[in-house]
């Protein structure tokens, strides 16, 4: 199965960082959103005041126990990182 992804990158501006991935249709048009990267100089907040540089704990305490964790290594720069997924409107966030 075909599957790819066509990207709008913001890099002035208010939106500075963030990346909004469509999925790719196979005939050439792009679907819903699949993904959105928010970089570290992105500086949106959500209506809750989380973003980039929120604590764990914080995030918990406002959206609760996600649905799901993720975690991994990378090495180059060597880091750990942790993905929470949520389900909210039965939508992943």
């Amino acid at each position: 199965m075909f599957r790819g992804w066509f990207a709008s990158d913001y890099t002035d501006g208010p939106h500075s960082g963030l990346s909004v991935y469509y999925i790719e249709l196979e005939d050439g048009s792009h679907g819903p959103v699949d993904n959105i990267v928010a970089g570290t100089q992105y500086t949106g907040k959500t209506k809750d005041g989380t973003g980039i540089g929120s604590s764990l704990k914080t995030v918990h305490e406002i959206y609760g126990e996600p649905v799901r964790t993720l975690s991994g290594v990378v090495t180059n720069p060597p880091r750990i990182w942790i993905v929470d997924i949520y389900c909210i409107n039965q939508k992943h966030f």
